[in-house]
């Protein structure tokens, strides 16, 4: 088994210490798993995730269970050097989270930014959510992408076959009926 949805870093609102690569990978193999898809929360918490994706990157650079899903921001003019740069640094997908850097997957630029994932031959994670809402931080007002969204993307995108993280069951249910162009973890 694989983790599809892993992150390094710590999650401002909880006391958890940040975990080294080897550390994390010892909490990963003690649930049975040994590689992991892994991004990094201050790419995810700042509006600019370049500095984030560094770190991830010479984090996991010795650590060859950590495969980097670097995230890329396409609420910034310069997304198309953040894929450049992630490509150039070794990232075979990259991860969006709309709902945490504020736009929607109907951004002007998805039609240009999937044309360059496929050159790039770059796979997509698109984030729903990090955390059930119900047991969120209260200043936290973020919600996760509604199902509707994902069904118009993959609408509209019908050779886009992401994976989608994060994503409720009955969200899962309801996509599926709808699309069958994505994959989901669970």
């Amino acid at each position: 088994m694989i983790d599809a949805n892993a992150y390094l870093g710590t999650w401002p609102f909880t006391l958890t210490t940040t975990r080294t690569p080897a550390q994390f990978m010892r909490h990963l193999a003690a649930s049975g798993l040994k590689r992991a898809f892994v991004s990094h929360l201050d790419s995810v918490f700042q509006p600019d995730p370049m500095p984030g994706n560094r770190l991830l990157f010479a984090a996991v650079k010795r650590t060859s269970a950590l495969i980097p899903v670097p995230i890329v921001n396409l609420r910034l003019a310069n997304w198309r050097e953040q894929l450049d740069a992630c490509r150039a640094a070794g990232a075979r997908a990259v991860k969006l989270t709309p709902n945490f850097h504020n736009y929607t997957l109907a951004v002007p630029a998805m039609g240009d930014f999937l044309a360059a994932l496929a050159k790039a031959k770059l796979k997509l994670v698109i984030n729903v959510r990090f955390e059930d809402e119900r047991h969120r931080y209260h200043g936290l007002k973020v919600v996760g992408l509604p199902v509707d969204d994902l069904a118009a993307f993959l609408k509209a995108h019908p050779k886009a076959h992401p994976l989608i993280t994060g994503i409720y069951r009955p969200e899962l249910k309801k996509l599926a009926g709808v699309a069958k162009n994505f994959s989901a973890d669970i």
